[in-house]
């Protein structure tokens, strides 16, 4: 069977999954061949491991009127006897048999608004949001199969898109070590902090922790927050200089290494999002015996298990009482510390390329 995977994600949030997903198919399956889709930026910096999968050039960006044209025209050219869309964002004309992972319905119930200027934000806020409600019906339904991380995303496709359950498969993610070995990070934090890692988009919920850390007065530690520098985080840090809280540090983007260091050392880390498909973060976490603090909502109780406390997101009190109250019990944060190391056992990459092979070898 020739499978094609749209890799384009391959360098960006959900990338990780994509890159893991290759790494062990090119470990457990000899016998299909696979072409691999890749961006430009992307085409030179992945080598293929196994003399089976091949790299292809699909310099169509994501959710573009190219991705819906060109990339059409190029797997019509290719002819794969089965296509792995790793994102919804396939072209919806395509009518070859294919599978196709949803994340999360994340962008569907919750826009990430910004200020660009009239037309840019009707494009953005309205126009967009739009069309990828349709282009996700499209994919959850017309699909040959449908991959989602989590059995909460798989309910929300069944229940909100009529999706048909039998068609519709989970394969958990997992958490691994960042580095082979952590290396110091002086970013200000001192021993004494806790921390978030991950994008500062407003259902993430961030506003909400600074503002429960504000509370908590102890005027010794340091709250991290590790992501990227984009226009959120940069609101986000005028917001809290303004309102003069203090001892928030942003960090920007760090490498793997150090962002390993900070776990190991980090009292607590807090997962305050309203809405994911998985929740990598607070597993690679617990991977570092770090006890977590996250929000009771969406998928996050069904992945972290009894590895994590929770509290409600809705409410800064509930995230107040429950930060203060395991940062005041040594004894408790060992225990989530051990349980947390128990649950991220559960997960494995190499076992969700089995079942995303099977998946494919049910589609013949």
């Amino acid at each position: 069977m020739k499978i094609a995977i749209d890799a384009r994600i391959i360098s960006i949030s959900t990338g990780r999954y994509v890159e893991r997903l290759l790494h062990h198919l090119q470990e457990i399956d000899h016998q299909n061949e696979y072409l691999i889709l890749l961006l430009a930026k992307d085409y030179e910096e992945w080598e293929p491991l196994a003399p089976n999968f091949h790299k292809v050039k699909a310099d169509f960006p994501i959710y573009s009127v190219a991705e819906q044209i060109n990339l059409l025209k190029l797997l019509r050219r290719l002819r794969p006897d089965l296509v792995h869309f790793t994102m919804p964002n396939h072209p919806v004309l395509y009518r070859g048999r294919h599978v196709t992972t949803i994340h999360d319905l994340t962008l569907i119930d919750y826009v990430n608004r910004r200020k660009e200027g009239f037309f840019k934000d009707i494009l953005k806020n309205i126009i967009k949001p739009a069309a990828f409600r349709g282009v996700m019906w499209w994919a959850a339904t017309q699909s040959t199969a449908v991959i989602t991380p989590s059995k909460h995303v798989r309910e929300q496709l069944i229940r909100r898109f009529g999706a048909k359950g039998a068609r519709v498969n989970v394969t958990y993610e997992a958490a691994e070590p960042l580095a082979a070995k952590p290396e110091p990070a002086d970013l200000g934090q001192g021993k004494d902090f806790i921390m978030y890692c991950g994008n500062a988009f407003p259902y993430k919920n961030l506003w909400r922790l600074i503002r429960a850390f504000d509370r908590l007065h102890r005027p010794d530690m340091k709250l991290v927050l590790v992501g990227k520098r984009e226009y959120f985080y940069e609101q986000l840090e005028a917001k809290t200089k303004s309102k003069g809280i203090n001892n928030v540090i942003f960090t920007g983007y760090i490498p793997d290494a150090e962002l390993a260091y900070l776990y190991e050392h980090t009292k607590v880390f807090v997962f305050p999002s309203m809405s994911e498909g998985f929740g990598l973060p607070p597993l690679e976490a617990m991977n570092y015996g770090v006890p977590v603090l996250a929000a009771r909502s969406s998928c996050l109780p069904e992945v972290l298990g009894d590895g994590a406390e929770y509290f409600d997101p809705d409410s800064t009190d509930s995230l107040v009482e429950q930060l203060d109250a395991l940062l005041d019990d040594p004894e408790r944060r060992k225990e989530l510390a051990k349980a947390g190391r128990e649950r991220v056992k559960q997960y494995s990459w190499q076992r969700m390329a089995e079942l995303t092979l099977s998946i494919y070898e049910r589609t013949r």
